[in-house]
């Protein structure tokens, strides 16, 4: 992919763009996998750079705090069904143990597709700031 080309995938925010920029960052990460690291890690210090890393950092942090969270409702659904509601029987266990695997659910997988989108447009616009600067 050029880089005009990867320009205009960034601009759009369509289901397709969104993709080509995913399909184009794995072989990216299959190829380059020393750059992507370093890109990751560290960035490359362009100017919109320290923005887009702070961006992914933040994602990143979150979407742990995202899992460990899921963990704590996960526990916590099966102490309440188990021990909360033990004068309730039957039914109202399985829901409350189902709502909190579903919650738990949303959590990771909310926190997960935050960080590979940052980390997909971080990667891109990297690979976009050093072209530019070798150009």
């Amino acid at each position: 992919m050029t880089a005009e080309e990867l320009k205009s995938v960034l601009a759009q925010r369509d289901r397709n763009s969104r993709k080509a920029l995913s399909r184009w960052v794995m072989e990216q990460e299959e190829e380059n996998k020393e750059r992507c690291a370093q890109f990751l890690s560290q960035g490359i210090g362009g100017a919109l750079e320290p923005k887009l890393y702070s961006g992914f950092r933040r994602a990143l942090l979150l979407s742990r705090c995202a899992m460990v969270l899921a963990v704590i409702v996960i526990i916590g659904a099966y102490l309440i069904s188990d021990f909360g509601f033990a004068l309730v029987e039957g039914i109202w266990n399985r829901y409350c143990m189902a709502l909190g695997i579903i919650l738990a659910m949303s959590l990771f997988a909310g926190g997960s597709i935050l960080v590979q989108n940052r980390k997909e447009q971080l990667i891109a616009r990297c690979y976009l700031a050093q072209a530019e600067a070798g150009n």
